[in-house]
């Protein structure tokens, strides 16, 4: 059976050698996950990625959230273009001070559907 991109983490699958993402909305998922937690300078590409752990020990200012927002827009505009996001919502919970919780509402227009995808970044 053919997959779409490897799957991460990397697995053997006896049918394709490793497993593989077999949908466009599974693959676009890893995609963006893999987006907001590579950091600049880990690929290639020096410019790839948000690297949202770095903003773990700044002061969660309104100025903060909004460099956020701007580069995660930035970012899946320029690397992953075939999907358009709805709303951002970054918070930092009152119980921990080292953690943000990102949840990204996106739509994949080649697909019509809407999307949401949530993530706890922590140290």
């Amino acid at each position: 059976m053919a997959g779409i991109s490897p799957l991460l983490p990397l697995r053997l699958d006896r049918t394709d050698g490793i497993s593989l993402t077999q949908t466009l909305k599974q693959a676009t998922y890893q995609n963006l996950k893999n987006l907001l937690l590579t950091n600049p300078g880990e690929r290639i590409d020096p410019n790839y990625g948000v690297g949202l752990k770095r903003f773990l020990f700044q002061q969660m200012l309104s100025e903060t959230y909004e460099e956020m927002n701007a580069i995660i827009r930035r970012q899946v505009s320029l690397y992953i273009p075939n999907i358009q996001i709805v709303s951002l919502d970054i918070t930092e919970p009152s119980d921990d001070a080292n953690k943000i919780s990102l949840v990204v509402r996106y739509i994949i227009p080649a697909l019509r559907t809407n999307e949401v995808f949530s993530l706890p970044v922590t140290t």
